[in-house]
């Protein structure tokens, strides 16, 4: 386990850098909702769980992409 504030930085800048790829602007430039992301604890990942994710957190009800949303 890197240690939280390791895996924070890594797994923060990975998303920025897809949700940027993504909807075309920095997560903290838009105004599509809230990003958000997770990683597991040192629990978590010392029993094999790596997994890590990325989302848009909204209020209002949305259908459709936000791909290019803001290019």
């Amino acid at each position: 386990f890197p240690g939280d504030e390791v895996a924070d930085e890594q797994i923060k800048q990975t998303c920025i850098d897809v949700f940027t790829g993504y909807v075309g602007i920095s997560p903290f430039e838009s105004n599509n909702g809230d990003f958000r992301y997770w990683f597991p604890s040192q629990t978590g990942w010392e029993a094999g769980d790596l997994r890590w994710a990325c989302a848009l957190v909204t209020d209002d009800t949305r259908t459709g992409s936000i791909a290019g949303a803001n290019s």
